[in-house]
């Protein structure tokens, strides 16, 4: 039994853009491929130079052991830095290649922080500097975890 939340009607059209924004098709295939960590982590350190290091992780291709492992590292190499918290469960998940556990973990690593990198722009925009501090403290600053 999968714990993977789904993402809602909104949630997953702005995943979808922004999946083909960056010229990424999620079949099947591609799926087993993001199983690991290194693809996902080359395309975090695109939007997250300073906090990923791709040596840190070692090619697992068909070892769920070694996919698992290199979640570990990733999830406390980048992903705490970004007060976002994978559980074991979900891990073991992604690095299965479960079915909508790396919609998620897209969804929250870069749809999500694009989301609200615009809201804090329009509030910017409306003249109200507050809603820009509560928005990026109550949306950003808490931990997702998956269980």
């Amino acid at each position: 039994m999968s714990h993977i939340r789904e993402l809602n009607s909104c949630e997953s059209r702005d995943l979808h853009l922004w999946l083909q924004e960056q010229r990424i098709d999620l079949n099947a295939k591609k799926r087993v491929k993001f199983s690991d960590v290194l693809p996902v982590a080359t395309i975090a350190q695109t939007v997250y130079p300073r906090l990923v290091d791709l040596i840190h992780y070692t090619p697992s291709r068909h070892s769920v052991a070694n996919k698992l492992q290199n979640w570990k590292v990733f999830n406390f190499t980048v992903l705490k830095k970004l007060n976002i918290t994978l559980s074991e469960l979900y891990m073991k998940e992604l690095a299965q290649g479960q079915e909508g556990a790396i919609e998620l973990l897209f969804y929250e690593l870069f749809v999500r922080p694009l989301k609200i990198a615009s809201e804090e722009d329009r509030d910017y925009t409306t003249g109200n500097p507050d809603q820009i501090k509560t928005s990026f403290g109550s949306e950003y600053g808490s931990k997702t975890t998956r269980e």
